[in-house]
């Protein structure tokens, strides 16, 4: 290439596979269990069977083929595939927290995605381009998202950036979207950064741990009591002046400075005030500030209300700290509500 090429034109990178395993054995003839290529496409299909080569394993890494990882490849397209045929069943509407969350995952994986194509880092870029699609579409109608403009652009996009890694669906898609060029002939789409948004991103993080966290809490007590099942669910968001102190905390990384400045801001109990900042003393150096205020928490988990309870299987009710009546309610801490379960 060196001797023949001007330099725009070498190969980006050169690399010596490593293996392709099957069920914990290397495939090979020896063996007898190797499947010829022309076989591979027509039992698996061509683009599954380059999605699974890519996501499998790195560059210099052993690649591990199996059937279940197939099955789960052709499904994630079948819904792919599903979604486009759909797209006109939903119409387009003013758009809400869960839509600007939508749009700020598609520009930040446009931009990942990107990234890593260009350093040849192909398995990051398909497990971004594909597999995290299918769970942000996924997530985006749990929380209750249905705007027909939000999926259009974000379909039109994914199916895009899938043409290097699936370019036969991509096609298909591409114009099933009602388009009448080659999606192979199109630009990459370019990522819009005013749309990433990270706050939004974060406050759905959070609600995911918080699920997670009380599914947790409730099956060991279930667990320990034999058997009782969670009835309702009281989540108590911590007051400002806890976030004062947390934020205060991170860029001070003094105790007593702390504890002084918080005295003079609030007129909280000043030994509650203590005994909040000092449980974070082990864990000083790894603060950082909270940039969400307790009406904006409160809110969050008030708007979510329904969508939890259809997650966690029961009733769920917001209360702000100052408000509640509940002994757990000085547990809570910013972004980490105290969590109260009552069985039946």
């Amino acid at each position: 290439h060196i001797a023949v090429f001007d330099k725009e034109y070498w190969p980006k990178q050169i690399v010596t596979n490593g293996f392709v395993m099957s069920e914990g054995e290397k495939m090979s003839k020896r063996l007898g269990n190797i499947i010829p290529l022309v076989d591979g496409i027509i039992s698996i299909g061509a683009d599954p069977l380059r999605i699974v080569e890519l996501t499998s394993a790195d560059l210099f890494s052993d690649c591990e083929y199996s059937v279940k990882t197939v099955n789960g490849i052709k499904e994630r397209l079948q819904f792919l595939s599903d979604m486009v045929d759909n797209i006109d069943g939903y119409e387009s509407a003013e758009l809400t927290n869960v839509d600007y969350w939508l749009y700020s995952k598609l520009n930040r994986k446009i931009e990942l995605a990107t990234k890593a194509m260009d350093v040849m880092e192909l398995r990051d870029a398909a497990t971004e381009m594909f597999y995290n699609s299918i769970i942000e579409m996924r997530r985006y109608f749990e929380r209750g998202g249905k705007n027909g403009l939000v999926l259009r652009e974000y379909l039109q996009d994914v199916v895009l950036m899938l043409q290097p890694i699936a370019p036969h669906i991509s096609e298909e898609l591409w114009h099933k979207l009602g388009n009448e060029t080659f999606s192979s002939l199109e630009n990459w789409p370019a990522p819009d950064k005013s749309m990433i948004n990270d706050k939004i991103e974060m406050e759905e993080k959070f609600l995911e741990s918080l699920i997670e966290d009380i599914n947790a809490a409730s099956g060991l007590v279930t667990k320990k009591s034999g058997g009782k099942k969670p009835a309702k669910v009281t989540l108590i968001v911590a007051s400002d002046w806890k976030r004062d102190a947390l934020n205060t905390l991170a860029k001070t990384k003094n105790i007593n400075e702390t504890i002084n400045q918080i005295k003079e801001r609030s007129s909280t109990n000043p030994d509650a005030i203590g005994k909040y900042v000092s449980k974070y003393a082990k864990e000083i150096n790894k603060l950082s500030e909270v940039d969400v205020t307790e009406a904006e928490e409160y809110q969050l988990l008030k708007d979510s209300e329904g969508y939890l309870k259809n997650i966690l299987g029961v009733c769920v009710e917001v209360q702000k700290e100052g408000e509640s009546k509940s002994a757990r309610a000085e547990r809570s801490a910013p972004l980490k509500p105290s969590v109260e379960i009552s069985f039946l």
